[in-house]
């Protein structure tokens, strides 16, 4: 099964000068790519409109209807902004007074007196005295003022016609009127033909991607639709909450804040900060005294800090999907592309980067430096601290992660399993020494029994009804399962841990034993199977016994094989679980070259160590024995 969309023969120097090239045609192509881009947002945005409208109204008539009534929000709210800032114009003469008042009462004190010592500090570094050079080369000191002027040339523009003067009034509205008129006419012509350029990007594409590459389009779109729907209902309610409480604190024109904090807060950090010091602003220049912009100012800063740790995270969730270092970075970076359009289209336009690039293998370091998601796991982080001989901190990265979790299979796959598999492929590359990967290993096993013992410590039930935290005096660990002391039962069947090959195999396999033990499961660490004295050529195998087979990546696959083999002629009715430890491969055909399929009724695949108590429960519980502990 295809799970990504492959760049066909794509070097990492080829991409990055894609990249480059994907920059350089982004910033000369603005002019035409600004209202594309605006186009497609706001087709992101009433796309789900019009599909709910489609199966009443039909596509072309739901279109229309979606655009008209999109215009008339637009320009109903254009004319009121602009009535309104037309009666602040008016009415800002009336607050002069006001702001003198406020201007003479800061004059004073410290700022009085350091603008007069900056005052006199000036008057000291200008010298109204210049010197001249004479003709004997001596210099004769000249009073400035007695410099004759020049002449002064005054510059009159003719008079312009009214014509002209109608046309350099109107001049400057001629661009973005046009450019709102190419991105209304783009808009409906997306909605329109929507499901077609899906369709037609997807055709691009291999006949084995089209399944992934549909997934990836459609993931995209649900991230980007769903975090612009949850920000207009964010600012939303922002801007219903300034203009409620602008009319309850008597700020002039509280219609304009409220529509001005809902539509600058789609500009990311800059918009709100421009939302909240207008009407700041504003009151200085109303109220006669301080309290009333005080209030003002403690408002904004209240419903900021609501906002911002309140309703944006619980109404976004992992909608953006973006670090906050990210959407820094990536709104300096638009800005600086295309200005304050870039601004305003910097945080939709990477999330549609960020989820397209986890589909993509060659752009996947974009995803894993733009994303909220943890650069590494729990399992790979403890690596790379034992990788440092920071035992202590790798214990305590271990504690934090697994702190309420109740479940050792759980912890074990997060934490230990990651960790035992990195080891294993660094020995494998030889890029550490064997005494460094016994090293490692020794160190993974102190922290799954510290971990174990933590647990243990933990819990106030008794053993009986917390079955992991219970003793594991039935594990045993032997040489030979023939000699096991090991109570055998007809019905009762006993699970054998073995390992596949050397190294970390062996060392999974006896973690396996202590937690199907502590689960109340009759089980045993057998020898290593490749070797070929094992469990292959002995006649201990009872008819109702299983065997876990334990096998670590890189070389996983191919030792389970060879033991899957070994057991096999030896018992050929055996029980087999085969453990393909942290392996996220398609089972079907791992257990397809073990001989066996995925349900097979003596063999079973599974990739952790839950899958495995699973898996060994329901193979028990065909003989009727006791289901395994959890």
């Amino acid at each position: 099964m295809e799970r990504a969309i492959r760049l066909t023969g794509s070097p990492r120097l080829l991409v990055a000068v894609l990249l480059i090239v994907v920059v350089a045609a982004l910033y000369f192509a603005r002019d035409l790519l600004i209202p594309v881009s605006l186009a497609s947002l706001l087709c992101f945005v009433l796309a789900p409109v019009a599909t709910a409208l489609e199966h009443r109204v039909g596509r072309v008539a739901s279109v229309m209807v979606v655009v008209a009534c999109a215009c008339c929000v637009l320009g109903g709210t254009s004319y009121m902004v602009v009535a309104q800032v037309n009666e602040l114009a008016a009415q800002l003469p009336t607050y002069r007074e006001n702001i003198q008042a406020k201007i003479e009462s800061l004059r004073g004190g410290a700022l009085e007196m350091a603008t007069v010592a900056l005052g006199e500090l000036e008057n000291e570094l200008q010298d109204p005295r210049v010197t001249e050079p004479s003709a004997g080369g001596v210099e004769v000191a000249t009073d400035a003022t007695d410099a004759s002027p020049l002449p002064s040339v005054q510059l009159v523009a003719p008079r312009a016609s009214p014509l002209m003067g109608m046309l350099s009034a109107f001049a400057p509205m001629l661009k973005p009127l046009g450019t709102g008129g190419v991105v209304i006419v783009l808009m409906t012509f997306l909605l329109l033909e929507r499901r077609s350029l899906r369709d037609r990007w997807i055709s691009l594409m291999e006949h084995e991607a089209l399944g992934v590459t549909t997934q990836a389009l459609g993931d995209a779109s649900r991230h980007l639709s769903r975090f612009l729907l949850m920000q207009a209902a964010i600012n939303g309610v922002h801007g219903l909450c300034v203009g409620i409480a602008m009319l309850a604190l008597g700020v002039p024109n509280y219609m304009l804040w409220g529509v001005l904090s809902f539509l600058l807060r789609f500009v990311p950090y800059l918009g709100p900060m421009l939302a909240a010091a207008m009407p700041i602003l504003l009151s200085l220049a109303v109220f006669d005294d301080w309290s009333q912009p005080m209030l003002v100012l403690a408002f904004f800063v209240a419903i900021e800090l609501i906002s911002n740790n309140l309703l944006e995270p619980w109404l976004y969730g992992s909608s953006a999907g973006m670090s906050p270092l990210a959407v820094v970075l990536t709104a300096t970076f638009w800005t600086w592309l295309w200005g304050v359009p870039g601004l305003v289209l910097a945080t939709p336009v990477t999330i549609y980067v960020v989820v397209l690039s986890r589909y993509v293998p060659d752009l996947r370091f974009l995803a894993v430096m733009l994303s909220d998601e943890p650069p590494l796991s729990v399992g790979r982080r403890v690596y790379q601290r034992l990788s440092a001989r920071d035992h202590e901190g790798a214990l305590e990265l271990a504690e934090k992660a697994c702190a309420g979790e109740r479940s050792q299979f759980v912890i074990h796959d997060r934490i230990v399993l990651p960790a035992l598999a990195m080891a294993e492929i660094d020995a494998h590359r030889g890029s550490i020494d064997p005494r460094r990967a016994a090293f490692l290993r020794q160190s993974i096993e102190e922290i799954a029994g510290e971990l174990r013992e933590g647990a243990a410590s933990l819990t106030d039930e008794p053993a009986t009804t917390c079955p992991e935290s219970a003793s594991t005096d039935r594990a045993t660990i032997v040489d030979d399962p023939s000699e096991a002391p090991i109570d055998r039962s007809d019905t009762v069947p006993v699970v054998f841990c073995a390992a596949a090959g050397e190294g970390g195999d062996a060392l999974v396999a006896a973690l396996l034993v202590h937690l199907l033990a502590a689960s109340g499961v009759r089980c045993a660490v057998a020898p290593f199977l490749v070797a070929g004295a094992g469990l292959g050529d002995s006649a201990a195998l009872g008819e109702n016994d299983i065997v876990c087979i334990s096998a670590l990546p890189p070389l996983a696959l191919a030792n389970a094989r060879k033991a899957c083999r070994q057991l096999r002629a030896a018992h050929p009715g055996v029980r087999i679980v085969v453990g393909l430890w942290t392996e996220d491969g398609p089972l079907e055909r791992a257990a397809a070259r073990l001989g066996g399929a995925v349900g097979h009724t003596d063999l079973r695949v599974v990739t952790t160590f839950v899958g495995a108590r699973a898996a060994l429960a329901e193979l028990k519980s065909s003989v009727g024995s006791a289901h395994i502990g959890v």
